[in-house]
């Protein structure tokens, strides 16, 4: 399943945010570490180390973790949107076995959201067609519509 652009995108500026803010965090606190070596080598005050060095990088770390978490959370939301546009039998297959383990998944219809529509009906029809007749029919799934409506859109 080919990615869409906008999902790319998300998931590249999510990785060079990863390893942006992992490069930076790392460097500072090479910093620290010499700063407050040379430091304690050169008998600075500790309040002076503190205040001049130690605040200043614990500031620019917790700006790196920051970092760090909204790019995970943008790549594990990339690889959501990724794994939302599969569809395979094998991956029905496993969620339908996994909602026989543990029924309270069941509510999230995954087996009808991952079965793709039969091949004849895909081949001629545009891929906005498609996607809306994927979407009604995980609605008529989960029970938000009914047969009639389903055999009447097809009908037009």
């Amino acid at each position: 399943m080919i990615m869409s652009e906008h999902s790319a995108r998300l998931l590249w500026v999510a990785l060079f945010g990863i390893v942006l803010s992992i490069g930076l965090s790392a460097l500072t606190t090479v910093y620290l570490i010499i700063a407050i070596t040379s430091g304690i080598i050169t008998a600075t005050p500790l309040a002076e180390l503190v205040v001049d060095v130690a605040i200043p990088a614990i500031i620019a770390l917790g700006v790196f973790a920051i970092l760090w978490i909204a790019s995970v959370m943008s790549l594990l939301w990339a690889l959501f949107q990724w794994i939302m546009q599969i569809e395979s039998y094998q991956l029905a297959t496993v969620f339908a076995r996994v909602e026989e383990i543990i029924p309270p998944i069941s509510v999230f219809h995954l087996p009808a959201r991952f079965t793709p529509m039969p091949a004849s009906i895909e081949r001629d029809l545009s891929i906005e067609t498609t996607r809306a007749l994927a979407s009604l029919r995980r609605q008529y799934v989960i029970g938000d519509i009914h047969e009639i409506r389903l055999i009447c859109y097809y009908c037009w």
